[in-house]
């Protein structure tokens, strides 16, 4: 059972103390006692702020912890990541947790790049869950992938209008598939997949396992080219390069995987059942490990969309301390990277997630308090209290 204390000025009484929590909220659980600070801060200032109140910067010890705070947040409709402990480190206990890119607004500059030689492929489908930013409207590049004899090899793109559903459109090698409906634009979680075959130009685009259309005749000349350039969230104007906002990527992305060859309705629509990739022809596999991700583009690790929607999961990964900043992040088939100099752990609302920001950022924070044996009483203050 949480309980909420919300109100302009909080007192805070223990057995032989009192502490005024100025424009504070608090929630309680049976163990811990966890504050929300509005303050913007630096890392260090909110961690001196929750020491000098016998707490400190809070972390998140399972799942529970993590999805209570992540309602709690939402409750008082916080949506930026605020401070939380340093040296957190995740282990998981099954494939629920995944690395999540946020590409926060429009951007000439934030991408990521995949680390993997790309043979010829005479048949290719990509598979990916995405989030499109509510508030952005116009065109845009869900990945592209360029050749050095041509830019416009494979690419996926987007149409969003005010009011509509999000639209997708297929192109490969310089030719343009029509925009289809696929899903509403309400900044939720969806899968998308597409294919192509170079026999006929067959070509087919899923939504959340279901197809919502298909064709041929789209480029049927070739194969998608080798050693080429695959990007997320870019549109390439030059091969690996020449990026413009105004047809970059706004929202979230994770789990893109690459088959060499057509998937079937079914094989796609029990991917979305099963929340794991078709191994046959699987030649790209989502990984933090083979992805080269630009300084500003952020980093969440965080509970699968897909495992996220399904029922009541038991706990999917332990957050544990480190007793050095220097040890990388691990699960179970992967490291990825610890804190760089400089660098402080964030907690985001939004995704339930957790990423890194420079340490001197202004941002709130969560301290947590240890339950002992004293009461925690709340009262309304007064002048003499204060």
């Amino acid at each position: 059972m949480i309980s909420l204390l919300s109100s302009t000025t909080l007192c805070v009484l223990w057995a032989d103390t009192a502490l005024t929590l100025e424009s504070r909220t608090l929630f309680t659980y049976d163990e811990s006692y966890y504050e929300y600070v509005p303050d913007r801060l630096p890392w260090n200032g909110a961690g001196r702020l929750c020491s000098q109140r016998s707490g400190a910067l809070a972390t998140v010890s399972n799942t529970f912890e993590n999805r209570e705070l992540t309602t709690f947040l939402k409750s008082l409709n916080i949506t930026h990541p605020v401070w939380i402990g340093r040296k957190v480190m995740t282990h998981l206990k099954s494939s629920t947790e995944t690395l999540i890119l946020e590409f926060d607004g429009r951007s000439d500059v934030k991408n990521a790049r995949l680390l993997h030689k790309f043979p010829a492929m005479c048949e290719v489908t990509v598979c990916t869950r995405v989030r499109f930013d509510p508030a952005c409207y116009g065109f845009s590049t869900v990945f592209s992938y360029s050749i050095q004899s041509f830019i416009n090899e494979f690419q996926l793109r987007a149409r969003l209008i005010q009011g509509q559903p999000v639209q997708l459109a297929l192109l490969v090698h310089g030719m343009h598939g029509p925009y289809q409906e696929a899903f509403h634009h309400d900044g939720s979680w969806h899968s998308l997949c597409v294919s192509w075959s170079r026999h006929g130009g067959r070509w087919a685009l899923f939504a959340n396992g279901r197809p919502v259309n298909r064709g041929d005749s789209l480029y049927s000349a070739g194969d998608v080219g080798p050693d080429g350039h695959f990007i997320l969230g870019q549109e390439q104007d030059s091969f690996g390069g020449s990026f413009k906002s105004a047809e970059s990527f706004s929202g979230s992305l994770t789990q893109l995987h690459i088959w060499e060859r057509m998937l079937n309705d079914s094989e796609i629509h029990n991917m979305e059942k099963e929340c794991s990739p078709a191994s046959s022809g699987l030649v790209f596999k989502w990984s933090a490990t083979v992805l080269e991700v630009e300084s500003s583009l952020k980093r969440l690790w965080g509970d699968s969309p897909c495992q996220a929607n399904s029922s009541d999961l038991a706990d999917e990964f332990l957050y544990s301390l480190l007793d050095s900043d220097v040890v990388p992040y691990h699960n179970l088939s992967e490291v990825v990277d610890a804190p760089q100099a400089g660098e402080c752990v964030t907690f985001d609302p939004l995704s339930g997630g957790w990423g890194l920001d420079v340490c001197d950022s202004q941002r709130g924070a969560i301290c947590q308090f240890e339950k002992g044996d004293r009461s925690l009483i709340t009262v309304k203050c007064n002048r003499n209290m204060i």
